[in-house]
């Protein structure tokens, strides 16, 4: 086994793998969606959003590297998810509120559908191997 080997984290299921510097690179930028969040105002936890949504195809894009966008990526993640079905289709809904948020003119999220769009980012980054339990 060489050096390179050793710091792959294997996906059984994707084509992909996440590194441990993927993952240092994961949170580091999930402490940023965090600081975001603790911001005051409303743009600030609207960045947190599009931010936690970049982290996801960050992940999905290492997992899945031959698909064009986050949404075919997503799909295709749907087997890391067995016997997490509610989870999945939480990911789901939080990456079309980011796209809502970003394609939608008037569009607003109240601070705890923010919050809770935030959490479902992070389970969703936990299960895929992106964020620590």
């Amino acid at each position: 086994m060489s050096l390179f080997d050793f710091f792959k984290l294997k996906n059984t299921v994707g084509r992909g793998y996440l590194s441990i510097y993927d993952q240092q690179t994961v949170a580091d930028k999930w402490q940023q969606v965090e600081e975001l969040l603790g911001g005051n105002s409303a743009e600030a936890k609207r960045r947190a959003v599009i931010e936690a949504d970049k982290v996801l195809d960050y992940v999905l894009d290492r997992l899945f590297p031959n698909q064009a966008s986050t949404g075919e990526r997503l799909k295709l993640a749907k087997e890391i998810f067995v016997g997490r079905i509610q989870e999945y289709d939480e990911l789901w809904f939080a990456h079309k509120a980011r796209n809502e948020m970003v394609h939608n003119l008037n569009f607003e999220m109240p601070t705890a559908e923010v919050n809770a769009t935030l959490e479902k980012f992070k389970e969703g980054l936990k299960i895929l191997g992106g964020l620590r339990p």
